[in-house]
C-alpha cells in the first residue's frame, strides 16, 4: 500500500512539474479532439435522421398511392 501511495505522489509531482505551456498544449489538443468527435457525432446523427426520414416518406408515399388507387369492384368480372 505504501508503494502505491508513493507511486501516486511521484505521478502527482511529475504532473505538477509539467510546464504550463505543455499543459496548455495538451488541453488544446484535447479540445481539438473533442471538437472533432462532436462534429463526427453530429454528422452521423444527421445522416441517420436523413435515412429515417427518407424511409418515413417512402412509407407515406406508398400509403397515399394505395389509398388513391382505383378500387377494384367486387362485382367486376
Amino acid at each position: 500500500m505504501n508503494v502505491e501511495i508513493l507511486t501516486m505522489v511521484e505521478v502527482n509531482k511529475k504532473t505538477e512539474a509539467l510546464p504550463v505551456r505543455q499543459n496548455g498544449k495538451n488541453i488544446e489538443i484535447g479540445e481539438e479532439q473533442l471538437s472533432a468527435l462532436i462534429k463526427e457525432a453530429g454528422e452521423e446523427a444527421r445522416m441517420k435522421k436523413r435515412d429515417v426520414m427518407a424511409r418515413h416518406y417512402d412509407r407515406l408515399r406508398d400509403a397515399v398511392n394505395r389509398a388513391a388507387a382505383p378500387k377494384e369492384s367486387a362485382l367486376a368480372p
